[in-house]
């Protein structure tokens, strides 16, 4: 073993010695081969023009910060993301990079806004392997002043788009505002006059507040009349109880209480009484023929048509009862007192009975009416239901527009994207 191991030891100095020998025997040729290079290199190196690089930063953050909920974070990150892009996407495009070679046409006459846009870059900076809201703008050309120039440019181009933007934004928005405002006016104007025409035609200022007066007001008559028919009712039996106590029909005890209250009436009626005695006395004594008792007669029948005519005079032609005797006028005319204050009491409760049929003949008018109303208003409900909360929403929306236009200036300044820079185009 220890033979084997001298051996190997032997033949590895062999082989490195070999190639030492080589190379001694071959080092004009390597030697050669290395300069060649070198000088090769160097006149590369010699014949390629220098370029210098320019750098800035931007800060682009929108002016809103996204509101996230716990549901919306990862779709609001993956819009932010997007959002991002899009910004990186634009600030790429050629009416920058156009813009730049045209207010350098002066002092770079063949500068064109192609040869910008191949050797700009743009990129998100990262931090903590996230991207961050800073941009990073490099320019890479042979000449150090002209990247510095065309950096610095970009950013004037940058800023005054940004301005442009915030600008269009504050008039775009007030245009929209503007015209929604006036769209909404309309539609006021337009149902304000449709209530108003709606009232004047129905006669309503607020149907459900009018109809639920009626209603009230219809209650309040049934209830009335529930009152006047138990009153009817009471008194119609009172009436009752009066006429059973009379001795006469109401007709005629009315009648005779007028008759008795005629002074009139009853003077003629007592000459009528003395008369009728003295001819009974007569009669006693003497014929019928005979000249006094004819002259009595006579007297009395002139008695009788006196009465008669006061009766009429008193009563009306319709109501006077035709005339049979002295007596029947006796008892047409005379009322004792008990009966007198019957035919009073018979009197009054027909008058309030009548006042009572006349008061619930009016209310059922009343009831009528009111229902006839009442059957009106669920159409006018309707109506005024569809239209009284549209003129209040347009109303609310005037209120909003304008409110929301005396802020809208600010508001809109803020909205999209805000391009600040954070560090200076420098070498």
């Amino acid at each position: 073993m220890t033979q084997s191991h001298l051996n190997e030891t032997a033949e590895a100095d062999l082989g490195y010695g070999q190639l030492f020998g080589i190379l001694v025997r071959q080092r004009y040729w390597f030697s050669g081969i290395f300069i060649a290079v070198l000088c090769a290199t160097a006149a590369i190196t010699l014949k390629t023009k220098p370029t210098y690089r320019s750098t800035m930063q931007l800060l682009v953050e929108p002016n809103y910060p996204q509101k996230q909920t716990l549901e919306r974070t990862l779709e609001s990150s993956q819009t932010g993301d997007d959002d991002y892009a899009t910004q990186l996407a634009l600030m790429r495009s050629s009416q920058f990079t156009e813009e730049v070679a045209a207010r350098l046409r002066t002092d770079y006459p063949d500068l064109e806004g192609a040869d910008i846009e191949q050797n700009l870059g743009l990129s998100r900076v990262e931090a903590g392997g996230e991207e961050t809201q800073i941009f990073a703008a490099v320019y890479t050309d042979g000449n150090p002043v002209k990247t510095q120039k065309i950096l610095e440019t970009l950013q004037q181009v940058y800023q005054e788009y940004n301005l442009e933007q915030e600008k269009l934004r504050l008039t775009q928005g007030l245009a929209f505002i503007d015209e929604q405002s006036e769209t909404a006016r309309d539609r006021l104007i337009q149902l304000e006059d449709d209530l108003e025409a709606f009232r004047a035609n129905e006669n309503f200022i607020d149907p459900q507040q009018q109809a639920n007066s009626v209603a009230e007001a219809l209650d309040r008559i049934e209830g009335e009349r529930r009152t006047l028919r138990a009153q009817y009712e009471e008194t119609q039996a009172r009436y009752g109880a009066l006429q059973g106590q009379l001795t006469r029909s109401p007709k005629e005890g009315l009648i005779a209480s007028r008759l008795s209250q005629s002074s009139r009436y009853q003077a003629l009626l007592d000459e009528l009484q003395k008369t009728e005695l003295t001819l009974a006395q007569e009669r006693l004594r003497l014929t019928n023929n005979h000249p006094d008792v004819e002259a009595l007669q006579e007297q009395r029948q002139r008695q009788l048509t006196l009465l008669a005519q006061e009766q009429q005079r008193v009563l009306g032609l319709n109501s006077a009862p035709p005339i049979k005797s002295g007596e029947s006028l006796r008892q047409t005319g005379q009322l004792g007192k008990t009966d007198q204050d019957l035919v009073d009491r018979v009197l009054e409760v027909q008058a309030e009975l009548r006042g009572l049929q006349a008061r619930d003949r009016a209310l059922g008018s009343i009831e009528e009416e009111l229902r006839a109303e009442l059957d009106r208003f669920p159409k006018a409900i309707a109506k005024y239901n569809r239209l009284q909360p549209e003129v209040e929403i347009q109303r609310n929306t005037i209120t909003q527009l304008l409110e929301t236009r005396q802020a809208l200036s600010q508001e809109l300044a803020r909205g999209g994207f805000n391009w600040q820079v954070v560090e200076p185009p420098q070498e």
